[in-house]
C-alpha cells in the first residue's frame, strides 16, 4: 500500500456540484527510467526506417528462406542434434517475431505455428516431418508471392490447413490456450 506522502489526494467538486476526489500517483517508472523522454524527430527518423525495411521485407526475407530451407534439411535427418534443432528454431523463430512487424503477420502465424511443431511435435513421426515441411513451404509461397497482410483468402485456406495439420501432430493438452494464435 502506498503512503499518503507517495500519493496527493486532491478535494475535488464536479460541474453538478459533487465532490469527488483525484489521486494522483508517483510516476515511479519515470523515475527508474531517469528521466527518459522519447525524442518526436528521433521516432520520426525510426519509422522512415522502418517503412523501407517494410518495402524491402520480402526480399531480404527471401534470403531467411534460403537459410530456413537449408537449416531444415539436417534437421530432418537428425532432429535430435541439439545444435542442428537450434538453428533451424532460430530461424522459425526470427520469422515469427520479424512477420509481423514488416507488414506480413501472415508469416508471423505460419511461423508461431512451426514453432509449437517444434517445441510439442513428435519427430520419430512421419507426418511432423511432413508438416514441418509445409510449414516452411508455406512461409517462402508468403515470401515469394508477397503476401501481406493477412492474405487475404489464400491466406486465411493457408492458416486452415496448417491448423488442422498442427492439431493432428500436437497434443492438444499440452497447448490449450495456443489455438487462439495460430
Amino acid at each position: 500500500m502506498m503512503s499518503d506522502e507517495e500519493m496527493k489526494v486532491r478535494k475535488m467538486v464536479g460541474p453538478d456540484g459533487h465532490p469527488y476526489e483525484l489521486i494522483e500517483r508517483p510516476n515511479k517508472l519515470l523515475a527508474k527510467a531517469g528521466g527518459f523522454r522519447a525524442d518526436p524527430e528521433r521516432a520520426a527518423r525510426i519509422q522512415a526506417k522502418l517503412s523501407v525495411l517494410r518495402d524491402r521485407y520480402p526480399d531480404l526475407a527471401a534470403e531467411e528462406v534460403v537459410k530456413l530451407r537449408a537449416a531444415w534439411r539436417p534437421f530432418r535427418e537428425t532432429p535430435s542434434d541439439a545444435p542442428t534443432t537450434e538453428r533451424f528454431a532460430t530461424i522459425a523463430h526470427d520469422f515469427k517475431g520479424q512477420g509481423g512487424s514488416f507488414g506480413y503477420p501472415l508469416v508471423t502465424q505460419v511461423a508461431t505455428s512451426l514453432c509449437i511443431l517444434l517445441s510439442y511435435g513428435d519427430f520419430a513421426a512421419p507426418k511432423t516431418l511432413m508438416t514441418i515441411d509445409l510449414h516452411v513451404a508455406a512461409i517462402e509461397a508468403i515470401i515469394a508471392e508477397r503476401l501481406a497482410g493477412d492474405g487475404g483468402n489464400k491466406g486465411r485456406e493457408l492458416q486452415d490447413q496448417l491448423r488442422v495439420l498442427l492439431e493432428a501432430c500436437c497434443p492438444r493438452q499440452a497447448t490449450p490456450e495456443i489455438w487462439r494464435s495460430v
